[in-house]
């Protein structure tokens, strides 16, 4: 399952997004993967 997760940053106006996967952050390559490869992650963004 992934969930994201979203904190503002101090003194900017921005926010800092971690996307998890089964409760642990995901790497930048299990998003690329999942990017091609598993629908539900491109339908829950």
């Amino acid at each position: 399952m992934w969930i994201a997760r979203s904190e503002e940053l101090p003194n900017v106006r921005a926010l800092h997004f971690t996307l998890y996967r089964d409760a642990r952050p995901a790497t930048y390559a299990d998003i690329l993967t999942a990017w091609q490869n598993d629908a539900s992650f491109r339908f829950t963004l």
